[in-house]
């Protein structure tokens, strides 16, 4: 996992000093973004739970997703709308196959919020295959430039509480 983390570091690291060197639509920027990509959510693959990711799994599994919920929402704890998704995604197969999926799920709606918001900002002048590619960019240089991508990209509480929110604010 330690040379899949380093190949996408350094492939972004590529992306960052060669932006400005290739024209814009360079297909080898384009082939190298679609690897750093396919490298992040590869990544997905050797997700585990960690930190509150445990006390879902445990507040599922004693009283449903409709428990977990309003338990949160009378705590007070701001993060209702995220733990609701949590909960539901969590109660199809805790921690397995929907928790993978969902992080993915959540990684695509990103750029394609991103792409959407590059093509209405430009009044349409950008095509959709420009704004695409340019979301792609943007989201492995902010991946490869995070502190701790497995906080910021393969922790679900983070991802669907931030992420998500990220994606609809957009």
């Amino acid at each position: 996992m330690g040379a899949l983390v380093a190949l996408a570091s350094v492939l972004t690291a590529f992306l960052l000093v060669s932006i400005r060197g290739f024209p814009r639509g360079s297909a080898l920027l384009g082939a190298v973004s679609v690897v750093s990509a396919a490298v992040f959510l590869a990544l997905v693959a050797f997700v585990h739970p960690s930190g509150d990711d445990y006390d879902f799994a445990l507040a599922l599994r004693g009283g449903g997703p409709w428990s977990v919920v309003s338990q949160f929402y009378h705590q007070w704890s701001g993060r209702f709308s995220a733990i609701l998704v949590t909960s539901v995604v969590t109660s199809l197969h805790p921690l397995a196959w929907a928790c993978r999926s969902a992080l993915i799920a959540v990684v695509v709606i990103e750029a394609a919020a991103l792409a959407a918001i590059i093509r209405v900002g430009s009044a349409r002048s950008v095509s959709r295959a420009q704004a695409a590619w340019v979301a792609l960019v943007v989201m492995c240089v902010c991946a490869g430039s995070m502190p701790s991508t497995a906080e910021g990209l393969y922790w679900m509480s983070a991802v669907l509480g931030y992420g998500l929110g990220f994606a609809v604010l957009l």
